[in-house]
């Protein structure tokens, strides 16, 4: 399994190494103030109309949550579902049909500069 690879990559190398398997992740908790924060960015980036609070807790694991643990932060989630499909019924990101609007890109580029920029103290101009 994987301590032999490791061992094996390792030793290769003159060197040794040592796996630890952790099962699960912790969970992803956003801190309230930078959750308000991105709120409000992505509200100023996109629009009141393009944006949506989820208010209630999405089950699933996210390795994220070790960042959480470090540092306050939020975790956004960036719609992709493609024009004229319903988000509910179209196939998940891990799907091997899912289809993504490229138009997406776009916009979450603009979104996390924007808080990069707001985060530094810096505005776009």
């Amino acid at each position: 399994g994987i301590r032999r690879i490791a061992e094996g990559i390792a030793e290769t190398h003159e060197m040794s190494a040592e796996v630890t398997i952790k099962l699960g992740y912790p969970v992803t908790v956003n801190d309230a103030p930078s959750a308000d924060f991105a709120l409000d960015i992505a509200k100023a980036v996109n629009g009141d109309k393009n944006v949506a609070h989820m208010p209630n807790p999405v089950m699933g694991a996210e390795d994220f949550s070790y960042v959480l643990e470090k540092v306050p932060g939020a975790m956004l989630f960036l719609g992709g579902t493609p024009q004229g499909k319903d988000p509910r019924t179209a196939p998940p990101n891990h799907s091997n049909r899912v289809m993504f609007e490229e138009d997406a890109m776009t916009t979450g580029m603009a979104l996390y500069s924007a808080l990069a920029l707001r985060t530094l103290g810096l505005t776009l101009s």
